[in-house]
């Protein structure tokens, strides 16, 4: 009897060990289609992070670009102040640059001026609905004014303010009248006259100064108290038979 209880209880031990020897093969394996689905869903979630990351920093970019370079608002001055086709930084031309320029004249134009349509509207109520008694009201209108060209020159050292006028194929200097300028602006200049007039048709009343507007490099105007704006367009090639 002794000697059969050291044998079972070996048997029971051996029962015992091999029974955990068992449990420990059956474990289960890691599910590998899990642990990939975990590392591609994490993958997923990072490179949505990196592209919204950069999709800000663009916005940044975007919003520095419109501001300026430092970032503040409105800072737009080096674009603007830029030719789009040369990319090179543009001329500024003020008034003075526009009327001094060389082998300009500017020759007034009766149908942009104020003194037309005052004229259409009055010519229209007297010819009613006939267009030749219009047109011949409209010609007498337009006789009144002389189709004189204006420029500027400088004289022994002087700005001079001239007025010419055709005379066949020359024109002739009707006004000669030493000026200066004064509040030169993009749009705009002053013009003071410094003595008489020294034309072939000196005016009788010189102004003490007026103003010429500038809109444009192709026009100028002055508004004359009698007949309102008058508009001068700027013409090449004019000047070489002049007669000063």
């Amino acid at each position: 009897m002794r000697s059969l209880v050291p044998m079972v209880a070996c048997v029971c031990l051996s029962g015992v060990l091999a029974g955990c020897g068992g449990s420990q093969s059956e474990a289960k394996e890691p599910d590998e289609s899990a642990e990939s689905s975990k590392a591609s869903e994490k993958s997923e979630k990072s490179e949505a992070k990196e592209a919204k990351a950069e999709k800000e920093d663009m916005g940044d970019d975007e919003d520095k670009g419109d501001k300026g370079g430092d970032g503040k608002k409105g800072d737009k001055k080096d674009k603007g102040d830029k030719d789009e086709a040369s990319g090179m930084p543009k001329v500024q031309r003020t008034a003075k640059d526009i009327i001094t320029a060389k082998d300009v004249l500017f020759v007034f134009s009766f149908t942009q001026s104020e003194a037309y349509q005052a004229a259409e509207k009055k010519c229209g109520e007297k010819a009613k609905d006939d267009p030749k008694k219009k047109a011949d009201c409209m010609s007498k209108a337009s006789d009144q004014f002389d189709l004189d060209g204006i420029t500027f020159e400088e004289i022994d050292g002087k700005w001079t303010w001239l007025t010419m006028r055709r005379k066949g194929n020359t024109l002739v200097t009707i006004h000669k009248i030493p000026v200066e300028f004064a509040d030169d602006k993009e749009k705009s200049i002053k013009i003071k006259t410094l003595g008489p007039d020294k034309g072939t048709k000196p005016m009788a009343h010189v102004p003490k100064e007026l103003v010429i507007d500038v809109p444009a490099e192709t026009a100028i105007s002055i508004t004359d108290p009698k007949n309102g704006k008058m508009v001068y367009e700027a013409k090449m090639g004019l000047k070489g038979d002049a007669k000063r």
